[in-house]
């Protein structure tokens, strides 16, 4: 199998010193069922009960005897199924939606809905607001996982188990067209129904663009990193291993973790399968029969300021060993294990974590614990390097994770800086930095050493480049998008742009590619590696139905630098025939890419015609080739476009 981390673990059968004064504490108790807890961004906790309903709790754990949502009348519960998930997306203060993934009780399958809480009372959800986004069949009445998040890009993810029965008996873990047995990526931003995020793995391929990751088996409880954006899953294993599967932050998406053709490390049903080595092993397997186990619970890793010594620790459990294991980075890549005991925990099903990344893990039975650590161990954290180099230029956000009622104190080059008090700071020269924490107890500690420097010509400072470009038909002229008139009808306007570097020499070959967002503004800003700094390239520019177009001349490269495709003076290499921009307007002039090259061979023709008959009166949500104007659907609207543009081609009209 392929590793994202190798070597795979150490298994230790101690408890380190590190980890000898964590506990459970009791935090709340007089929960029915109570199966995932949440937080919204501020002091309250949310409790779901598997029933159908939410309770919330103050922070100092005490329950309050009104629901925050009822829809217990809406959900068939018992067995794997019930309300299961609920998610708060960053914008929840000003929007007051949230998100959960429910069993329905009229047919089994799984629905995710939008909810809304009242104007009136923050303690109280609307059971009327139900919009739903979308509902899955399930097949078999187990394997429907469960969880909801928003994660770092702000994206909702949906863990889907395999559909259930045994063995995936339908191999949909696999299938690109089912969204059982995968992770999910919708975006929930537009206030309507759902689109797809433009860098999706699958997006403009075979299988559903909803797809993040698939070869899931039954991803229960999976939790992000808040601190390093790091994905952790929970798998359960089918008869004999339990797995936790680890996605770097930094990964594109796409990856397949193998079930049905691997439970854990271990062989299960290769019929059709790829060498065992296409697949992404876990990083964590654990052998059902020897430990009692049967149902894996990833936690979180503790990011949390009130205990430094079980920061960066990711907790873990299972429904049958309510053992708390903990795995840690063991400074070769890898990870290590340690068995904590059970800290008097029992059938523990979930872990949660409020706002300020301290941890809870979720008794069946009806109680709520709170992790404890160390006393008098406030955490003291910038940053994993010694050194960091700025390349955004000007200034840097240092930061320390914030802990409720903590104060701070920031120091350069070993000096108090003046009105630094905030577990954030914007530093604005090269030096070296530190913060000291004091939490409510008066207890300090003092950050390593982080020695900042703003050097934008060093080789780990990737190349920026930031480009105008308008597209036809999202253009209401007078230099103003459409998104900005009617950002609620067009929400998913922000479009995505490809933008290539190319050889300034015959044949004029690519050299790097990037792809980036076009905001409502025309604005667009691109990454390339460090190694296109000092150069010069010719930029080649394409949205997804416009044909394409090249920079007017060469342009030299620099850390920073700025193409407007809009302007007279700068727009298209046109080789003498005035293409590939189209004039919006003429006093000063503005251009914009000719749209309509639905089928991406660089022509407007009758193909494209074809296309977007094919489409006509379809209602759209996410991305569309054929939805040339952004309205969300495809029209006689988009037609006129491509009769306007037809029989324009590229060939010829780039060096």
């Amino acid at each position: 199998m392929k590793f994202f981390v190798l070597p795979l673990l150490s298994i230790l059968f101690f408890i380190p010193n590190s980890f000898s004064q964590v506990t459970l504490v009791q935090f709340s108790t007089g929960f029915t069922n109570p199966i995932d807890l949440t937080n919204a961004g501020d002091s309250r906790i949310f409790v779901v009960e598997q029933a159908g309903k939410i309770f919330i709790t103050d922070s100092n754990g005490v329950k309050k005897p009104i629901p925050f949502l009822d829809i217990h009348t809406r959900v068939i519960s018992g067995g794997e199924r019930g309300l299961l998930g609920l998610a708060f997306p960053p914008d929840y203060a000003s929007s007051g939606f949230f998100y959960v993934n429910y069993t329905m009780q009229t047919n089994g399958a799984t629905r995710i809905s939008r909810f809304s809480v009242s104007p009136t009372n923050p303690d109280t959800a609307l059971p009327n607001s139900e919009q739903v986004l979308l509902t899955i069949h399930q097949p078999f009445a187990n394997h429907n996982g469960g969880n909801i998040e928003f994660g770092p890009d702000g994206y909702l993810y949906i863990g889907m188990g395999d559909g259930g029965s045994s063995g995936d008996p339908s191999n949909r873990a696999q299938n690109l067209d089912s969204l059982l047995g995968k992770m999910l990526r919708i975006d929930v931003s537009g206030g309507g129904n759902y689109s797809i995020p433009p860098t999706n793995p699958f997006v403009g391929k075979p299988g559903r663009d909803e797809i993040w990751a698939y070869g899931l088996r039954n991803p229960w409880r999976w939790s992000f990193d808040r601190l390093k954006g790091d994905l952790w899953i929970g798998d359960v294993g089918q008869n004999e291993y339990e797995e936790v599967d680890y996605q770097p932050g930094s990964s594109p998406g796409g990856e397949n973790y193998g079930w049905r053709c691997y439970e854990g490390l271990h062989a299960y049903n290769t019929t059709g399968c790829a060498p065992q080595s296409s697949y992404v092993s876990p990083v964590l397997e654990i052998a059902q029969t020897p430990t009692n186990s049967c149902s894996v619970i990833a936690g979180y890793v503790y990011r949390g300021a009130e205990y430094s010594n079980m920061f960066g620790t990711m907790f873990l459990t299972d429904e049958c060993n309510p053992n708390i294991k903990t795995l840690v980075p063991n400074g070769s890549g890898g990870f290590t294990m340690a068995n904590l005991g059970t800290l008097n925990g029992s059938t523990l099903v979930s872990f949660g974590e409020d706002k300020w990344g301290e941890i809870y893990v979720v008794a069946y039975g009806g109680t709520i614990y709170k992790f404890k650590g160390a006393n008098c161990s406030p955490v003291a954290y910038i940053s994993d390097q010694s050194t960091i180099h700025s390349c955004a230029g000007g200034t840097y956000k240092l930061s320390t994770p914030p802990g409720n009622g903590f104060s701070y104190a920031w120091k350069l080059n070993g000096s108090v800086i003046p009105g630094a008090t905030s577990s954030t700071y914007t530093a604005s020269q090269s030096g070296n930095y530190t913060v000291t924490v004091t939490n409510r107890q008066a207890c300090t500690a003092t950050s390593s050493q982080v020695n900042l420097l703003f050097d934008l010509t060093t080789p780990t400072c990737p190349t920026m480049l930031s480009m105008k470009i308008f597209l036809e038909g999202f253009y209401l002229g007078s230099r103003t998008m459409i998104a900005t008139v009617d950002p609620e009808t067009y929400p998913t306007l922000c479009d995505t742009i490809t933008a290539e570097l190319h050889n300034v020499n015959p044949p004029y070959g690519l050299v790097y590619s990037s792809k980036s967002t076009i905001s409502t503004s025309g604005q667009g800003t691109f990454q390339f590696p460090p190694s296109a700094t000092g150069n010069n390239y010719y930029i080649a520019i394409q949205h997804r139905n416009s044909i394409e177009t090249w920079s007017k001349f060469p342009v030299q490269f620099i850390t920073s630098t700025t193409y407007d495709f809009s302007t007279s003076a700068t727009k298209a290499y046109d080789d003498g025939y005035n293409l590939p921009m189209k004039q919006m307007e003429s006093s000063p002039a503005v251009w914009a890419l000719y749209t309509g090259d639905i089928n991406h061979d660089d022509d407007v023709s009758s193909l494209d015609m074809t296309l977007e008959e094919n489409d006509s009166n379809v209602s759209l949500f996410g991305y569309y080739d054929s939805d040339l104007n952004g309205d969300n659907a495809s029209n006689s609207l988009d037609m006129t476009m491509i009769e306007n543009n037809c029989n324009l081609s590229v060939y010829g009209v780039h060096p």
